[in-house]
Order: C-alpha cells, then sequence, then structure tokens
C-alpha cells in the first residue's frame, strides 16, 4: 500500500466526477487537461481500479468510482464549509440564468441587497427564454436558473418562494378607485391585460372566456399600456415596485379567482456548493415588499 498520499489527485478526481467532464474540470481547476488525464490515470494505477468509464466522447463513474466519489463528496463540502464559515468568505464568481423581466425589474433590487451581503461575490447574469437558460444549467455555463418553470427533480433541485399576482391601475385617483367594484362584470366591458403565453393568463382566460381579455406579448409592454391607457393588468407585484412607490401604478383588489404563483430557483444538485446554498438561501428569505 502506497502511504504517500497526493490529495491533489483526489481533488482532480472529485472535480472529474462532479461536472462529467475532463475538459470542463480542467477549466475549473485551472489546469491543462492533458495534465489532468494523467492525473487520473495515476490515481487508478495507484488504487489500483477503473474509477471511469469512456464511452462516445462521454464519461461514466465505474461502481469503485461513484463510491470514492461519495465519500469525497461530504469530504469536500465540510472543507468548503470550514473555509466559508462567514459571509467575508462567501466569495468568488456565480452566474444567474434570468428571463428578461426578471432582469429588468427584479434582479436590480435583490442583486444590490445580495451585494451589501456577500460584498467579496462577483454576480453575473445571463438573459435567456427558458428552454435555453435550461440547457445552460445542463451545461453548467450557468450556476441558478431562476424563472417560472418547476423541473423535473430526477436531476435539478429545487427552491422556491412566492411572489404575488395582483391587479394594478393608473392615472385614476384615489376616490375613484374606491367607486369602482372591480369583479367579473366590470370585465365584461374594460378589457383586462394580460401577458401572452404567461400560465395565470392561460389559466383566466380558460376559467373566464366570457371577460374582456387584450394579450400582449410582454410583461414590459403591457406595463407601459396600462400606464398609457389607464387600463387595469395581472402584473406580478415584484415587477412594479418602483412604480407602486412613486405612485405611477396603483394596486387594487378584484373579486376573482386568482392562482398563486412562485418563482422557482433551479440548480444542479451536484453542482451545489456554499456560494449556491447562499445566494438560494437569500433568495427564499429576502423580501423586497
Amino acid at each position: 500500500m502506497n502511504n504517500n498520499i497526493n490529495l491533489n489527485l483526489y481533488k482532480y478526481f472529485y472535480e472529474v466526477a462532479k461536472y462529467e467532464s475532463f475538459s470542463k474540470a480542467a477549466n475549473s481547476l485551472m489546469i491543462s487537461q492533458p495534465s489532468l488525464s494523467y492525473s487520473i490515470k495515476v490515481l487508478e494505477e495507484q488504487l489500483n481500479k477503473q474509477l471511469f468509464i469512456r464511452n462516445n466522447h462521454k464519461i461514466y463513474l465505474t461502481k469503485d468510482g461513484e463510491m470514492i466519489y461519495n465519500k469525497l463528496k461530504n469530504i469536500f463540502e465540510e472543507l468548503d464549509s470550514i473555509i466559508n464559515n462567514n459571509d467575508d468568505r462567501i466569495l468568488g464568481k456565480i452566474v444567474l440564468g434570468v428571463r428578461s423581466s426578471y432582469a429588468i425589474y427584479i434582479l436590480p433590487i435583490y442583486i444590490n441587497k445580495l451585494n451589501e451581503i456577500y460584498p467579496n461575490l462577483k454576480v453575473e447574469f445571463i438573459i435567456a427564454k427558458s428552454n435555453n437558460l435550461l440547457k445552460m444549467l445542463d451545461n453548467q455555463e450557468i450556476d441558478i436558473m431562476i424563472d417560472e418553470n418547476k423541473y423535473s427533480e430526477k436531476y435539478k433541485s429545487f427552491e422556491t418562494y412566492p411572489f404575488e399576482n395582483i391587479f394594478f391601475t393608473t392615472n385614476k385617483k384615489e376616490k375613484d378607485l374606491e367607486n369602482l367594484k372591480i369583479n367579473i362584470e366590470y370585465f365584461k366591458n374594460n378589457s383586462l391585460y394580460l401577458t401572452k403565453n404567461n400560465k395565470i393568463s392561460h389559466f383566466i382566460i380558460e376559467k373566464y372566456p366570457y371577460i374582456k381579455t387584450e394579450i400582449w406579448e410582454s410583461t414590459p409592454i403591457m406595463i407601459n399600456k396600462i400606464k398609457c391607457d389607464n387600463s387595469i393588468g395581472l402584473v406580478p407585484k415584484m415587477l412594479v415596485l418602483n412604480d407602486l412607490k412613486s405612485g405611477n401604478l396603483k394596486e387594487v383588489e378584484v373579486d376573482i379567482e386568482i392562482p398563486n404563483s412562485y418563482m422557482y430557483i433551479t440548480y444542479l444538485k451536484k453542482m451545489e456548493n456554499n456560494k449556491i446554498k447562499a445566494v438560494v438561501d437569500f433568495f427564499k428569505e429576502f423580501k423586497c415588499y
């Protein structure tokens, strides 16, 4: 038995197993891919065990490799926890993937506060459609994905926090709002503004096919139309906080059923680390209103 244990070899093995890729692990470790491949070969020779199966440009853990990886995972996660045991030590970079409306309206509020709590953590974000973000998450191009969909728990881990869906109006004085009874009858004569391809919009249209609706391509466009047309639309409260505070929009109650809606924080279980956990916990706990 070789008593001269090189911990770097186990770290290299752990990163390759985590990323399921030599190239991505080499990039993370900032070493060359040939050097990484050689190190894994050395470790396999020392242990006298095959750790990976290479098949059609993909790699898979052997049973021995999986057993070693599961043990190392606990060790390296505990080490990461010891190193990052306070807010000042949560450092490095994390990449968030978000939809455009979230990037415009929600992220600035959250990111400013996140920077206060974790000043040494650099936060970047990529704006794309949900399908593209999901592919980026699978390819480990982003660390966390934020949108309104809940994806298969077969290979994802989910965290959620709710945001409210409320009707808003603008250009109406408070006394005018008090005289309005906003219910199904109201929307038989006045259009309700909704966003295209939104699950809440689909619910409203299916449940109340007899009310008047106007469908807009995106939430930002709809918000501007609500302001211009003196109309009422269904908008997540988080997207119009500044307009509510300034008085450009007013919140009104409506007497129709609206289902709860949630924004989902999605990340790969195998990529979980202290940075991801810290950011996910922040989004779950911080309330911007």
